[in-house]
């Protein structure tokens, strides 16, 4: 697994990247940083932590499944062979070991540091210090697929779910807030269709109607978000890998065969109007 530092920190004189998005990859860690205007800048640092933990083989499966089914046997070998980092022998190393949050943001801040330090680019260093405390933000990255069969259910009895509640994906495509944002137009639009008709037979037919309603909901949103999650599952297992070589080959190949409108195309999905 891994996990994300993010932060928004501001440049009173100005930051010097234009309108440009910025990312660096490494073995197993990756820094980016987007303009929000002249003087603000948001950041992310995301780092591999497995931390030595020891998981029992069964409890590995379903893990051995979701890579085997996205990223083929190399990503099943090196999940079974990942090497444990030796780079943060500290405190924030400690509390990772024993299962704790960091909450102390100072040393949120000196744990991403570590990460990056030797680093040519010093811009991401130098956001990640001028960040205020409170601004700095450390999550542990996890998502669930919406799959058609099996899960706990999606909507009972009148009540269902939207946004990250239904359908956690990692942030590797920055579409979680928008998604959400399609599920209520859907949903929306949905209800709207369900409970504008006659009711013929009383409250039963309505209710039933409601959750008809529902049930397309979940259906249409389970179309769209299923892929959406294993793609951005498949980009941050590529980005976050620490095998030398594949990272050599990574860095060589993806520039030339991955262009902006292919890696956007997500993006172009249009979930209706209200109208």
């Amino acid at each position: 697994g891994y996990t994300a530092t993010r932060g928004l920190v501001e440049f009173p004189d100005g930051h010097n990247l234009q309108q440009t998005g910025r990312q660096i990859t490494g073995r197993g860690v990756r820094a980016g940083l987007i303009p929000m205007d002249s003087n603000r800048l948001y950041w992310f640092v995301c780092f591999n932590d497995a931390s030595g933990e020891v998981i029992p083989f069964i409890f590995k499966l379903p893990l051995l499944f979701k890579s085997c089914f996205v990223c083929g046997l190399f990503s099943v070998f090196h999940l079974l062979t990942v090497n444990v980092s030796d780079t943060v022998l500290s405190k924030m190393h400690m509390l990772k070991l024993t299962g704790q949050r960091i909450n102390d943001p100072e040393l949120v801040r000196k744990e991403t540091l570590s990460y990056i330090r030797g680093w040519s680019d010093e811009a991401i260093s130098e956001a990640v210090k001028r960040t205020p405390c409170e601004n700095l933000s450390r999550r542990r990255i996890a998502d669930r697929w919406m799959w058609p069969v099996g899960g706990p259910p999606l909507y009972q009895g009148g009540i269902t779910l939207a946004g990250d509640a239904m359908h956690p994906i990692t942030p590797n495509l920055g579409q979680g807030g928008c998604c959400a944002l399609e599920d209520a137009v859907v949903l929306a639009r949905a209800l709207s269709e369900a409970i504008n008709v006659v009711p013929m037979d009383g409250p039963h037919y309505e209710r039933d109607k409601v959750e008809q309603a529902l049930e397309f909901y979940t259906r249409e949103r389970r179309q769209r978000m299923l892929p959406i999650g294993i793609r951005s599952y498949v980009i941050g297992s590529l980005l976050q890998n620490e095998n030398k070589l594949f990272c050599y080959a990574r860095n060589l190949l993806i520039p030339k065969i991955i262009n902006a409108d292919a890696y956007l195309n997500h993006t172009f999905y249009d979930c209706g109007s209200l109208d």
